[in-house]
């Protein structure tokens, strides 16, 4: 299976900088069966989206501070959303020159997966984009989550802005009135 979710990453890599939507550029690389058919439903059309997979974490972070992205990926039953355990899902970095796989996670019993990513200094005062992708296999079908954006802030450098206690005050400490 490592070479599905190898397959998987580069054709994530591939249609983001060729401007495909990844979720269907994932699911015609998949070597996995799919998971319904049209004909397994009686002639109706098979539900829109077999598989969701959630990414999630703060707007905004500290850059030289650790970021954590969680998510979740279930699948549709006939009984609604159910979640997908013991599935490896790969959290990739997105910029304009393609995307960087960065680690993966298994999800637990409840779907739900949890991956950190360091920030560097002198990322301070930029946008940074992520997505999650899962393969896919012989019971769940490939998915990729929407691409998130973390802003991230430069931290408090500690020098004086001109005011000590916040007063207002004029240099003679007294405040004018």
């Amino acid at each position: 299976m490592p070479i599905a979710r190898t397959i998987a990453a580069a054709a994530l890599a591939v249609g983001l900088t060729a401007g495909l939507a990844p979720a269907a550029l994932a699911a015609s690389h998949s070597t996995a069966a799919p998971a319904h058919s049209a004909s397994a439903h009686h002639g109706k059309k098979p539900a829109k989206d077999q598989v969701k997979l959630d990414l999630h974490a703060d707007d905004s972070c500290t850059a030289g501070d650790t970021l954590t992205l969680k998510g979740r990926l279930t699948h549709r039953t006939k009984k609604g959303f159910k979640p997908v355990a013991d599935k490896a899902v790969t959290l990739s970095l997105l910029d304009p020159a393609g995307s960087t796989v960065l680690g993966e996670a298994t999800t637990n019993a409840k779907g739900r997966y949890t991956l950190t990513y360091a920030t560097t200094m002198d990322q301070a005062g930029s946008n940074i984009r992520f997505a999650a992708s899962f393969a896919g296999d012989a019971t769940v079908k490939a998915a990729t989550s929407k691409a998130i954006t973390i802003t991230l802030e430069a931290a408090d450098d500690g020098t004086d802005d001109g005011t000590e206690d916040g007063s207002g005050g004029d240099e003679t400490g007294r405040s004018e009135q």
